[in-house]
């Protein structure tokens, strides 16, 4: 990862971009590397899902192994992104 973080501070400098996301869509992650170096690890569902996205935490504090668990457990669980009328509609 410190290979990475390194690589993506020289790319990000050289396109003037603030931020650049890498996704593993196979494990529902979006890792954001920033200009500063600091990376963010998201969890990111498909649309037909029906899941809303939630950070999970920062590295290094959150190893990727363990942001792949919590994107699927939260993927089994279902966090849904419905709005106050379709649950209320649904009750």
């Amino acid at each position: 990862m410190k290979i990475c973080v390194t690589a993506a501070k020289t790319i990000l400098k050289h396109l003037g971009k603030p931020r650049r996301s890498k996704y593993e869509k196979e494990n529902y992650l979006r890792i954001d590397f920033s200009k500063a170096g600091k990376v963010t690890i998201y969890a990111e569902y498909p649309k037909n899902m029906g899941l809303k996205g939630k950070k999970l935490g920062e590295w290094p504090e959150l190893s990727l192994p363990i942001a792949r668990e919590k994107a699927q457990e939260l993927a089994k669980e279902g966090l849904t992104a419905d709005s106050v009328h379709q649950l209320l509609y649904a009750y």
